[in-house]
């Protein structure tokens, strides 16, 4: 009898099938390769029928919106957030209910305690998947701390104390959930990766003659977007052939969007919003140089290894995390976090100048990750924390 592997996010509506979701694609990705290694996989929540549009994404299917039009953002929020924790309750009771698995990998989010409540009653092991210093990542999405803090906290605490295996982006990471609890658990340092979104680049297709910039990834104040924008345009007068592409969504594209349209090299700036895999691919082959300006100091940089297996130069946010993971002026270069816009523009300098250097950025980038983070590698990682677990 095949093994039964429960993937769970407490994310209440959460859709598995929605292809501008990082996190759905990282889940669906190691459901896939648990399968091949003959798993049976269940999901906490239904797949969908057809993937979420992009329109869709573009919009917040949060019914308060259009109910409390008027009241202050803290108020709203507060709302929001128990209606939030009402679903999840509403999840954790459901899936309390059903069939007992013989693993839980959980991609744990706030306000969670569901994979130790599943441990719990079952007695199976859990192995947590620890994105995020949750309370932070929500004061940093929001604007303040939730009124909910405090069980935000002790249900973080309680997710992480009954897990056996906690996998986290860096050894930051793991110093910080050391130094706030006594664990239990075994870590495994490993960022996440979405092989599935891993292509190469051929250049043959690119006919241009422009020398192009890529940032793909979600428009939010600490991705740094608008630093970016800024720098191209005092760049771009030097470099007439330099274009930039941003690609994707977010809460600050609006914003983004404004401040291009003010420049006077507003032509050279593309801001397609979220595309389809088969036009992200064909872009892909057009990129010279891979950008990442900001990052929060805990986050796995997710587009580095997509930028990485284009064999391109890369210029990154220099945070704790990134900084453990790639080494600065070999794999990439790191940006000065307290000159931030003369370290971007010198770097931008010295890979347009600097043909030799670029191309040894962008072979030695590709090299790390062939090496260390394999696409056999990574998914080994969770069969065999399954497979010793049983």
């Amino acid at each position: 009898m095949k093994k039964k592997i429960l993937i769970l996010t407490a994310i209440p509506n959460f859709d598995f099938n929605n292809k501008h979701s990082a996190v759905a694609a990282y889940l669906m990705s190691i459901k896939k390769n648990l399968e091949v290694d003959g798993y049976e996989v269940m999901l906490s929540h239904p797949i969908s029928s057809s993937s979420s549009a992009t329109d869709s994404a573009k919009t917040s299917s949060n019914p308060l919106k259009s109910i409390v039009k008027g009241i202050s953002k803290s108020v709203y929020q507060s709302l929001s957030d128990s209606v939030y924790f009402a679903n999840q309750a509403k999840l954790q009771e459901e899936l309390l209910s059903k069939e007992k698995p013989d693993h839980i990998i959980e991609f744990l989010t706030y306000g969670s305690e569901i994979g130790a409540a599943l441990k719990a009653k079952f007695n199976v092991p859990l192995l947590v998947i620890y994105d995020s210093p949750i309370a932070q990542q929500y004061r940093e999405m929001h604007g303040a701390y939730s009124v909910f803090l405090k069980k935000i906290e002790k249900n973080e605490q309680v997710s992480v104390m009954a897990a056996d295996d906690i996998i986290c982006y860096s050894e930051p990471v793991k110093r910080y959930l050391e130094s706030k609890h006594e664990l239990q658990a075994k870590f495994h340092i490993w960022p996440t990766i979405i092989w599935e979104k891993m292509t190469t680049r051929d250049k043959s297709q690119d006919s241009s003659d422009s020398i192009d910039i890529g940032f793909f990834g979600s428009f939010l104040k600490w991705h740094k977007v608008e630093l970016l924008v800024r720098v191209f345009d005092s760049i771009s007068q030097e470099f007439p052939d330099l274009h930039l592409h941003l690609v994707g969504y977010g809460a600050e594209w609006e914003n983004i969007k404004k401040q291009v349209e003010s420049l006077s090299c507003k032509n050279r700036i593309h801001l397609p919003g979220f595309i389809d895999e088969e036009a992200l691919r064909q872009l892909k082959n057009t990129i010279d140089i891979g950008l990442m300006p900001g990052s929060n100091w805990y986050g796995s940089p997710l587009k580095i290894f997509e930028y990485a297996w284009l064999k391109i130069p890369v210029i990154a946010a220099n945070t704790p995390t990134i900084a453990y993971l790639f080494e600065h002026e070999k794999d990439l270069l790191l940006i000065d976090p307290d000159h931030e816009f003369e370290s971007l523009k010198s770097h931008f300098r010295k890979i347009l100048t600097d043909k030799d250097f670029s191309n040894m950025l962008g072979l030695n980038l590709y090299k790390n990750i062939a090496e260390h983070y394999s696409k056999e590698k990574y998914y080994a990682l969770f069969s065999n924390i399954v497979a010793n677990k049983q």
